[in-house]
């Protein structure tokens, strides 16, 4: 299973098979790597590297061959979406920090604490991306999607009114969700790396 050529990874994929993409993203990580690390300046790399980009590439493109949105006709298309993905990565990912950095004075505690979970670097011997597990970790401590959305919109710079807006919620829904996000939060973010 480890030898299976990239073209039969790639049709295998195509086809839906979602062991396939894992194989193939771990197949092109060294290549995916190589062209992100660049992209990524000193104060990227503390706080998350290449590996972390390449695990949210298997996990996007996981997505699109989970909900049968990809529309690939070739490897070379293949690896410029993996690539596109990887900009976007890299993107979201420093919209984040950006984001944790730069927060209203009401918001510091929370976000300086999101902020150092993420970069705590990992653990010698530790093999997973710690920003990717981290943040997922995080989202997946929210227990409804609505909830997810809003932390994640937080995340990426939305105000809470344009949240609300864009949910059709009203503002004041939005900001006790939030409120109790940041409750529910607080517990794995004051534990995580103790």
């Amino acid at each position: 299973m480890d030898n299976v050529p990239a073209s039969d990874l790639f049709l295998r994929l195509c086809d839906g098979d979602r062991d396939a993409v894992a194989q193939y993203v771990l197949s092109n990580s060294g290549l995916i790597r190589r062209r992100i690390r660049g992209r990524l300046g000193p104060a990227m790399r503390r706080i998350f590297e290449s590996e972390d980009i390449v695990s949210t590439v298997g996990r996007r493109l996981d997505d699109y061959v989970r909900n049968g949105s990809l529309d690939i006709r070739s490897e070379p298309e293949m690896l410029a979406l993996i690539m596109k993905i990887a900009s976007n990565a890299i993107v979201d990912k420093a919209k984040i920090v950006a984001r944790l950095r730069n927060v209203e004075q009401h918001e510091e505690v929370f976000a300086r604490q999101m902020l150092r979970q993420l970069e705590q670097s990992a653990l010698p011997g530790d093999n997973t991306p710690w920003f990717e597990s981290t943040l997922d970790r995080t989202l997946q401590a929210m227990d409804n999607d609505i909830d997810r959305k809003i932390l994640w919109m937080w995340l990426m710079g939305w105000r809470l009114r344009d949240i609300a807006a864009s949910l059709s919620m009203n503002d004041g829904a939005v900001r006790q969700r939030w409120s109790r996000i940041k409750e529910r939060l607080r517990p794995l973010l004051e534990s995580e790396r103790q």
